[in-house]
């Protein structure tokens, strides 16, 4: 579980990091941090990118980047709701 006093990054990696627990959260850092900028700056759009671009596919048929890029797009998408709350 993500905790609220790791940086937005910290806390997508560390949603993303448990359904990627190969992944190192290094890599998934690299991967997360267009969006968190892009959160940052009010507009998303880094996420809404990454939602629409992800093939609309069972989860097997993704790549590992596929699914390592969705993952931290949800993880971004639900962090916010759940700070909007």
């Amino acid at each position: 579980m993500a905790r609220s006093s790791q940086s937005f990054l910290e806390q997508m990696v560390a949603c993303a990091n448990v359904v990627l627990p190969a992944w190192t959260g290094d890599d998934l850092a690299v991967l997360a941090r267009p969006m968190a900028l892009s959160l940052r700056d009010g507009q998303g759009e880094m996420v809404d990118l990454t939602l629409r671009a992800t093939a609309q596919t069972d989860w097997e048929s993704l790549s590992q980047v596929e699914r390592a890029r969705l993952s931290l797009a949800i993880a971004s998408v639900a962090l916010k709701t759940a700070q909007n709350s």
